[in-house]
């Protein structure tokens, strides 16, 4: 009776450790998931900023193109007396969790795109849209560029 004790006892052990792997192994599987979804966040947001600069830039009054000067401008364009929105609000970055973004500054003044101010390496690695094809290949999330201007592709 006693060996059937310590048998029983060395059956739960291992039982106890199968179910810490698999819970391991969901953890990792939900980490993942999650960062996708984050990834899949950015790229709507970021092409939300995108287009928003390009409203801003092609509504100028009297046919004047420049970029906006701060990000603020695209909720409320100063260049019009009355209330002219490009974006509904200043998304928070995914990545980072706040509303933090790094301007990308065109040549000639004003912002003519964002970047993720994240340092961590994306799992999305390929299969991007046209427009965003430069992301390939990138090692950091602050490596997506989302600019109206075609963005130079780094080696």
């Amino acid at each position: 009776m006693r060996s059937q004790r310590g048998v029983g006892y060395v059956g739960l052990l291992l039982l106890v450790a199968l179910l810490a792997i698999f819970a391991g192994a969901a953890a990792d599987v939900y980490l993942q998931a999650r960062q996708r979804s984050r990834e899949n966040e950015l790229l709507w947001i970021g092409e939300q900023f995108r287009r928003a600069i390009r409203s801003y830039h092609d509504a100028g009054p009297g046919g004047s193109k420049v970029y906006p000067q701060r990000l603020e401008d695209l909720l409320r364009d100063p260049r019009f007396p009355g209330v002219r929105r490009h974006l509904r609000r200043i998304y928070p970055d995914p990545m980072t969790g706040r509303p933090d973004w790094e301007p990308i500054l065109a040549p000639q003044g004003g912002i003519v795109g964002v970047r993720s101010r994240s340092l961590e390496r994306p799992l999305k690695q390929d299969g991007f849209r046209p427009r965003d094809a430069g992301f390939e290949g990138a090692t950091r999330y602050s490596d997506w560029e989302f600019s109206v201007l075609p963005v130079a592709k780094k080696s």
